[in-house]
C-alpha cells in the first residue's frame, strides 16, 4: 500500500487479514507522505486514524475516511518542546480509549516513529493495547552506537511480541536510511520494516 519507495508499507491480503469496508487503521508516522494512507482507504474503504506531532498541521478531515490527529506514539502521556512549539504524545492505549475503539478491531497498525518503537512497544505489549490488532507494521531502528545490551533489549521485546501470537510473515531493509562505518568503509541499513500477523484471528484449522 502506497509508493513502492519509502513509505510504502506491504499488507497480508490472504485469509481473515484481508481488509474489509469500514476496516479501521491506525498509522503513526506521516511526515508528509500520505500514499499509504490514501490508497489503503480508497482501495478497502478503510477509516484511517493518521498520526504525527512533527509536521505542523492541525487536526482535520484529510479526506472522507482518512482524519490527522497531531498527536505521537508514546510509552507515557507527556508534552514535550520540538522546534519551540510544545506537542503532544500519548500511548496506544490512551488513543483507543479517547477515540472509543478500546473494543474494535485494528486491521492494520503501522508504527514508524523513528527510533522511538523501542520505548511504546514494552508499554503496548503490558497494557494489552494490540490485542485486537490484526496486522502490525514496525520500523524497526538500530544506530551505529547500539550496545550488545540495547540489542538484548530489543530482542527480549520481539520475542514478548511474538508470545503473544504475533508472527513475523516479511520484512526488508529500507535503503534509505545508512550509516556508515569508516573502519572498515562499510555502510550498513538502520532501518527495517519488519510486518506482523496475529495468530489469534485464525482458526485452528488454519494454523
Amino acid at each position: 500500500m502506497g509508493r513502492l519507495t519509502d513509505g510504502g508499507w506491504d499488507m497480508c491480503l490472504s485469509g481473515p487479514y484481508q481488509p474489509k469496508s469500514q476496516c479501521l487503521v491506525y498509522s503513526f508516522g506521516i511526515s508528509q507522505d500520505w500514499s499509504f494512507d490514501d490508497q489503503i482507504s480508497n482501495e478497502f474503504g478503510c477509516h484511517v486514524r493518521a498520526f504525527d506531532p512533527y509536521i505542523s498541521l492541525p487536526e482535520h478531515e484529510h479526506s472522507e475516511l482518512v482524519k490527522f490527529f497531531p498527536v505521537g506514539l508514546s510509552a507515557r502521556n507527556m508534552e514535550k518542546i520540538y522546534s519551540g512549539n510544545v506537542i503532544k504524545l500519548k500511548t496506544l492505549s490512551s488513543l483507543l480509549e479517547e477515540l472509543s475503539d478500546t473494543k474494535k478491531t485494528i486491521d492494520f497498525l503501522k508504527i514508524d516513529v523513528e527510533d522511538s518503537e523501542w520505548d511504546v512497544m514494552p508499554e503496548m505489549l503490558r497494557s494489552g493495547s494490540l490485542d485486537n490488532v490484526k496486522q502490525l507494521a514496525l520500523e524497526l531502528h538500530t544506530k551505529a552506537d547500539t550496545t550488545i545490551q540495547d540489542y538484548r533489549l530489543y530482542l527480549e521485546t520481539l520475542y514478548t511480541l511474538e508470545s503473544r501470537g504475533f508472527k513475523k510473515w516479511t520484512y526488508h531493509l529500507n535503503p534509505r536510511c545508512t550509516y556508515h562505518l569508516p573502519d572498515i568503509n562499510r555502510y550498513f541499513s538502520h532501518c527495517q520494516e519488519v510486518y506482523y500477523v496475529n495468530l489469534d484471528y485464525l482458526t485452528p484449522d488454519q494454523l
